[in-house]
């Protein structure tokens, strides 16, 4: 009887000490070796100049201010949507935001997108990316530097008039990534539908239907978006969940319709941390430019957040 206690008393301790240890911790993966720390898209706006166009305006009045004063009513743009390109890329403004993670020690990529839905090919060469590919990037970015890894790299998101309403429709696309942080230079969603609904009236109809949750060929009708803190607003002036920081530097105010008058909206202000900053002697061309006050600004947000810094919202 004695033995066969003793025999029981250790089959439970052993049984006790098994179910005590706890399973063996699988570690994930790091991140590919090639892959960098930070990942920066920048979205370029419309062809010409000031940014979204070169524009004719029938004996434009200046009205003492040191831009010509724009109707609405009389615009014409001289240049196509497919002429754009990526002059964030070209004017430096990338990589003068690209030295902030640099400074840091971190490894940046940059990857350059114009205001256009398809590649543009000059002859057999793709010269310039567009809105489709930015898509195809994240989602490879995705799989092989974010997901499933312990290291992942991190996402932001820089934009210039319209390519600010890219930029916003591509964060909302993808509302499970995080976006560390997104920079909205003066977006404007003037001429956008016109410039482009034509271009995805022929995708979707290639594609035998739109193949996104809602109709990304009309971001600027209000219609079809949801209120974001409680005020109904086009897709460029709102944050969607998903984005850590967003910087918003918008132009002086000299015509509503082609600067950015409107200040951004958070859909959850518990994720999401919004600045904004009126620079009252920058044009809208003028607000992407390095060196620019708004450009400095920006920087030192994004260097308050790469410090950890708090950083106080609107």
């Amino acid at each position: 009887m004695k033995r066969t206690l003793a025999l029981l008393l250790t089959l439970i301790t052993a049984c006790s000490s098994a179910d005590l240890t706890p399973p063996p911790v699988t570690e994930l993966p790091a991140r590919p070796a090639n892959t960098p720390d930070y990942y920066l898209l920048g979205f370029s706006g419309r062809c010409g100049v000031p940014g979204f166009g070169v524009l004719e305006v029938p004996d434009g009045p200046t009205l003492g201010r040191s831009e010509p004063v724009y109707p609405t009513d009389v615009i014409k743009a001289l240049c196509d949507p497919i002429e754009s390109t990526s002059y964030l890329q070209t004017d430096g403004a990338m990589d003068d935001l690209a030295r902030v993670y640099t400074a840091h020690g971190k490894t940046v990529k940059q990857l350059h997108y114009v205001d256009f839905l398809y590649n543009i090919r000059q002859g057999t060469r793709i010269s310039q990316y567009g809105f489709l590919q930015a898509e195809t990037d994240l989602k490879a970015i995705r799989a092989a530097a974010v997901d499933g890894v312990r290291n992942p790299s991190k996402i932001v998101l820089v934009a210039h008039s319209h390519g600010v309403v890219w930029s916003h429709i591509i964060a909302d696309l993808f509302p499970t990534l995080p976006v560390e942080a997104q920079v909205d230079l003066d977006g404007v969603c003037l001429k956008w539908s016109s410039d482009h609904r034509g271009f995805f009236d022929d995708y979707f109809a290639d594609q035998g239907g739109n193949p996104w949750p809602w109709d990304i060929s009309r971001p600027c009708d209000l219609q079809f978006l949801p209120p974001a803190s409680g005020r109904v607003l086009d897709i460029s002036n709102q944050t969607s969940a998903n984005v850590k920081l967003n910087v918003e530097a918008q132009s002086k105010t000299w015509q509503p319709s082609v600067n950015d008058n409107v200040t951004n909206a958070a859909r959850d202000p518990s994720r999401t941390v919004i600045v904004t900053k009126r620079f009252a002697t920058l044009g809208h061309s003028g607000v992407n430019q390095p060196g620019s006050a708004s450009l400095e600004w920006v920087k030192s947000m994004l260097d308050a957040q790469l410090r950890g810094r708090t950083i106080t919202g609107n």
